[in-house]
């Protein structure tokens, strides 16, 4: 340590490795210490290690001050390595401003720290002292709330991605996901010789359909059903695990759509129907991309509802609830439809978050009540964005054959493993 009577060098507080490394509004706090000097001391150790006050220490760092006035400093003497780390601990899981991370982690190592203290009830057969409901009282918190909170935080340390979420409700829904994935690849690998996955297997194909969709022999497909990204960044929605969502870029949209639908057109049959999903915002120019491509359209969208219970807005205040989703029934040549005199609205309740493969995966029975109302005759019928795979689910429960493409291993082992389940397969 370098300081005389009324200075200290900056340099020669000892930060360590801390709980907390990212501190906000540094350039505000820094604008403050600017103008009306530092309010609260920063706390060290004997040994000139920092105790509290990361974030003022940063903002004077951000100043550029190499050295500082002795009175914003203030001195906490013989204080052991875990009673340095507890006070640091406690002073961090109190702020607000603490990232859903950073709160999980500090309770995680008050609780080990407690632990190698006063001895681990959970794991020396009654013999330590400290124990979860101990620490949940010195934080104020339910023995229940922090258990989740710790099981959370140890899943984190074995999944650095999982910081990425914003919420505990986040890491809750992919840490599922990823059990769900992983189990279901398990279950299909024990099934892999019979003759359900070999078919199933065949027919969901890991590829680009944008690269592969060309490459299709003319006049077999007598139906396409096509839920292709929205266009809409619903890859940078919060509240999903998108790790398996790949979304085509707003600008890049139109010439997304025009591809697909002629490269689609020359692939179908003579007689051929496609159903089309898009957002409400782009329905010119899918309605004009189909249309360029050789395809009549039917002006009139067709609704699925959803049920006035699921209707919901970010923006309540001014807009309404949205409970249905559109899309067009098209058609290249004259083909009937089986169903005659239908009406255009598919009342259907959504899956619940917890069931569902696919972020925008849709209910099954939704996609067999499709393909009943418009196909009169077996069909090979082509998904070109499986997804979920749920359409081919309905294509074979309807008793009609298909296949697709998609870019993620995981949603194939997941469809996989229901196609197995719904036929009872071992």
């Amino acid at each position: 340590m370098k300081e005389n009577a009324k200075t200290i060098e900056v340099s020669s507080i000892n930060v360590g490795d801390r709980i907390r490394i990212d501190y906000p509004k540094i350039k505000e706090l820094a604008a403050s210490i600017q103008k009306h000097g530092l309010l609260q001391p920063i706390l060290v150790d004997s040994e000139m290690r920092l105790v509290a006050g990361g974030r003022r220490l940063e903002a004077i760092k951000y100043l550029g001050l190499p050295i500082i006035p002795t009175d914003w400093v203030k001195t906490r003497k013989d204080l052991t390595d875990i009673q340095l780390k507890e006070m640091e601990l406690e002073e961090n899981i109190q702020r607000e401003d603490l990232s859903m991370d950073e709160e999980l982690a500090a309770k995680l190592a008050i609780h080990r720290l407690k632990c190698e203290q006063h001895g681990d009830q959970s794991k020396t057969r009654n013999r330590g002292d400290w124990s979860l409901r101990k620490t949940a009282e010195l934080l104020g918190e339910s023995v229940g709330g922090l258990s989740q909170d710790i099981q959370l935080a140890e899943a984190i340390e074995q999944v650095p991605e999982l910081k990425q979420c914003k919420t505990k409700a986040e890491v809750r829904q992919l840490l599922k996901n990823l059990g769900r994935k992983e189990g279901a690849k398990l279950r299909v690998q024990e099934a892999e010789h019979s003759d359900v996955f070999k078919h199933a297997n065949n027919h969901y194909i890991i590829g680009d359909a944008r690269k592969c969709l060309p490459l299709c022999n003319p006049g077999v497909v007598g139906f396409a059903e096509v839920d292709p990204p929205y266009g809409v960044n619903y890859d940078k929605r919060d509240g999903h695990d998108k790790s398996d969502y790949h979304e085509v870029d707003v600008g890049d949209y139109p010439r997304f759509l025009r591809r697909i639908a002629t490269d689609l057109y020359s692939v179908l049959a003579d007689q051929a129907w496609v159903v089309w999903w898009y957002a409400s915002i782009h329905h010119h120019i899918v309605r004009t991309a189909l249309e360029d491509a050789g395809f009549y359209v039917d002006g009139v969208p067709a609704i699925w509802f959803k049920g006035e219970k699921f209707g919901s807005t970010a923006n309540a205040q001014y807009l309404l609830g949205r409970a249905y989703e559109p899309f067009f029934i098209a058609r290249k040549g004259k083909p009937v439809l089986a169903k005659q005199g239908k009406v255009n609205v598919f009342w259907h309740a959504p899956l619940k978050p917890s069931e569902k493969i696919h972020p925008t995966e849709k209910p099954l029975s939704l996609l067999v009540d499709i393909i009943e109302t418009i196909l009169v005759n077996k069909t090979m019928c082509l998904v070109p964005f499986l997804g979920s795979g749920v359409t081919l689910r309905a294509i074979y429960k309807t008793g009609h054959t298909g296949f697709g493409w998609d870019l993620s291993e995981n949603n194939k082992n997941l469809f996989l493993e229901k196609v197995i389940e719904e036929n009872k397969c071992d």
